[in-house]
């Protein structure tokens, strides 16, 4: 009965998943209105319902509390200023607490580390798949955007644009390192894990987000200094420092990119590097977010409730954008969730964060590797979330945290075995 129960969690878990990933295709290319969207007051019931009928670790509670903190002070902004739009994207934290709760209640068993290995084998190849259905085929599976098309070479698979696909491959490619390089002895999950790292990496450079590839190289130097010998790191330090005489000898990256502009797929990413690199105050993008952050903080003010998601006009009273798509996507997820939801949402949103990153450095039944690489996956997070316009619409960015979570709490409990407490792990394949 037991493994019954534990089927049913897992395959809602799925099927939650596999909603926020397809949505956006199947309401392009059918005409559907997004079912993440309509479902989502559904995926937030079924998990707060849980809490009542399903014993949970006294830990993860504490872990996914203030979560429905924050979803109680996104509830009242709402009531303040309703809109069917706005109740939409404040539901969606309806989803991203589910992911959390019912990836706990499903994984909670002794084969739950195979088990959230074969899942992020599954959830990389799709979106790998999205990818490379539109580079290789030129069949564009989402329009969100006039100017990122097959035909621009802006390769974003299900996703509304590349931005958003960024920062969905790297926050795979962190659950890729931590659970099948950092955690896992077995070769064979690591050679697996490096080969998908590598895939996510030609997508990730392809997307053309100079952010999000800065923290992929330095993720894969992390993972790579985090399982070598003594001998390898000295290897590494010695090509970090061959890329560094790139970086610091202009002459010689400008002739490098050059030669890689004349591929194809690198065309529109070597563009978009050149002009950060070599011509920053041409850069429109890089402008126009300095242009917004700036007017946040030369008009701030104290909000105890916000104003809904995609609203913020008139928070820019005394200072006005030069252009108006800042006043519903401020490319700041921590200048949003303050905006949309005011300031208890904001610091309930920071609580999360900050008591997440102290429990995992003070359990020391995980290695040591574990901890850096958490909380290297948590900074990750605090990074990328500048990238896309807006993170409301995007769970799976949470996913990174709540999965190391989970393993953070099981391994204390003894559900795991952390690599700390297991000196041969022999996994199965």
């Amino acid at each position: 009965m037991n493994i019954s129960v534990i089927s049913t969690f897992k395959l809602l878990l799925f099927f939650a998943l596999g909603l926020v990933i397809f949505s956006p295709a199947l309401s392009n290319l059918l005409g559907l209105p997004r079912l993440d969207s309509a479902l989502s007051f559904v995926f937030f019931f079924l998990s707060f319902m849980t809490l009542f009928f399903r014993e949970i670790e006294k830990d993860f509670l504490k872990l996914i509390f203030p979560l429905y903190a924050l979803f109680f002070f996104v509830g009242i902004s709402l009531l303040n200023s309703f809109s069917t739009d706005k109740a939409v994207d404040s539901f969606f934290f309806g989803i991203v607490i589910f992911l959390f709760h019912y990836s706990f209640l499903a994984f909670n068993r002794n084969d739950g580390e195979a088990g959230i290995r074969r899942l992020l084998l599954g959830m990389s190849l799709i979106v790998l798949a999205g990818f490379f259905i539109e580079a290789l085929l030129g069949f564009q599976l989402v329009s969100g955007n006039d100017e990122l098309t097959v035909t621009d070479n802006a390769f974003k698979g299900f996703f509304f644009n590349t931005n958003d696909q960024a920062v969905i491959m790297i926050s795979l490619a962190a659950l890729i390192g931590f659970f099948y390089i950092i955690q896992e002895n077995n070769w064979k999950w690591k050679l697996t894990g490096y080969a998908l790292l590598l895939i996510i990496g030609l997508a990730v450079v392809v997307s053309a987000s100079r952010s999000v590839l800065l923290s992929y190289l330095i993720m894969l130097m992390l993972i790579l200094f985090l399982n070598a010998s003594v001998y390898f790191k000295a290897v590494y330090l010695f090509f970090a420092c061959v890329v560094a005489l790139f970086i610091f000898n202009l002459s010689w990256l400008q002739e490098l990119f050059i030669l890689l502009a004349k591929i194809d797929w690198l065309e529109r990413p070597i563009e978009r590097f050149s002009l950060v690199i070599f011509s920053m105050a041409d850069d429109k993008s890089v402008g126009y977010r300095t242009e917004i952050y700036t007017a946040f903080l030369d008009n701030f003010k104290i909000l105890w409730l916000g104003y809904g998601p995609r609203d913020y006009i008139q928070y820019f009273d005394r200072i006005k954008l030069s252009f108006p798509l800042g006043y519903t996507n401020p490319h700041s997820f921590f200048i949003e969730i303050y905006l949309a939801f005011g300031i208890f949402a904001f610091l309930a949103f920071l609580y999360f964060i900050l008591n997440a990153i102290y429990y995992v450095l003070t359990d020391y039944l995980l290695a040591w590797k574990e901890r850096i690489f958490i909380l290297f996956i948590f900074i990750n997070f605090c990074w990328i979330v500048w990238v896309p316009s807006s993170i409301l619409r995007l769970p799976l960015v949470w996913y990174p945290l709540f999965l190391v979570l989970v393993y953070a709490v099981l391994a204390k409990n003894g559900t795991f075995a952390s690599s700390k407490s297991v000196g041969s792990r022999s996994s199965s394949w």
